[in-house]
């Protein structure tokens, strides 16, 4: 079961307060990566392809890379995981 969580403020605010909610789930999953993967991003290095995407939101959807920034801190994870993420769910979608 989903529960709401309570939202507030600018973008970044926003993610955070949905890092909070979702800390646990996320560690658990970013944990569940290959070692030299996690190690890879702990590190700030992204996949070529989700590198290009973390950037087109920054250029074309700034308030979307302040929220993902926001839940990256709040949730210890590192921002180009999640970035690889969309990459990841962006490419099964148009397969």
């Amino acid at each position: 079961m989903n529960l709401p969580v309570e939202c507030e403020g600018a973008p970044r605010d926003l993610g955070r307060d949905q890092g909070q909610a979702c800390a646990a789930s996320l560690r658990e999953a970013f944990a569940a990566e290959p070692l030299r993967l996690r190690v890879r991003l702990r590190l700030g290095a992204a996949s070529g392809p989700a590198t290009e995407l973390r950037r087109e939101l920054l250029r074309h959807f700034p308030r979307q890379a302040e929220t993902l920034a926001g839940i990256a801190a709040a949730a210890a994870v590192p921002l180009a995981w999640l970035a690889e993420l969309q990459h990841r769910e962006v490419s099964s979608t148009q397969s």
